[in-house]
C-alpha cells in the first residue's frame, strides 16, 4: 500500500498486522520537505516501546528512523 498527502510524503507500507482500528505496520516514507516536528526520528526501530504505555491507556506511537537522503524507515502500533 502506499499513500501521498498534502504534506508532500510518500508512504509504503511493507508489512502490517491486525485490523483496520488496531495494529501494527512498517514501511518506508519520504519527505520532500523537513519531516513535521511532532514526528519522532528515532535511531534505532528494534527498541521496544512498551514502555510507553500509560496505565489503563491503549499504545500508539509513529516512529521513523533516518536512511538516506529524505528516506526513513517507519514503524507504527495502535492498538
Amino acid at each position: 500500500m502506499k499513500s501521498y498527502n498534502k504534506q508532500q510524503s510518500i508512504s509504503i507500507t511493507v508489512y502490517a498486522a491486525g485490523l483496520g482500528i488496531t495494529g501494527a505496520a512498517k514501511g518506508y516514507d519520504y519527505w520532500e520537505e523537513r519531516v513535521p516536528s511532532h514526528l519522532d526520528i528515532v535511531k534505532n526501530l528494534d527498541k521496544s516501546y512498551q514502555k510507553e504505555r500509560a496505565k489503563d491507556k491503549p499504545l500508539a506511537f509513529y516512529k521513523l528512523r533516518h536512511i538516506e537522503g529524505n528516506w526513513y524507515l517507519s514503524y507504527s502500533v495502535d492498538d
